[in-house]
């Protein structure tokens, strides 16, 4: 990230989503991959908020929100589906 934007530590809330959405991905249970796909949007959710950068102000804030906004419809969407 740019100067003066405080990055968000890959190894706490990135890593437990991504961890979330592993295990989502093993289970056969339909119920339990919905379960996990919610809990992975509520994380998101507090991800965007703790957030010290916006859409607006920077590119760097663009790229994030957009890049991992496609990931949260894409989660989105498949629990719709199930």
């Amino acid at each position: 990230p740019p100067k003066g934007i405080q990055r968000i530590n890959p190894f706490r809330v990135p890593l437990l989503n991504t961890l979330i959405l592993l295990s989502s991905g093993s289970v056969v249970t339909l119920f339990f991959t919905l379960v996990l796909g919610i809990y992975f949007l509520c994380i998101q959710f507090i991800e965007y908020v703790d957030a010290s950068y916006t859409f607006i102000r920077r590119g760097y804030g663009r790229i994030f929100f957009l890049a991992t906004g496609f990931h949260g419809f894409h989660v989105i969407l498949g629990c719709i589906l199930i």
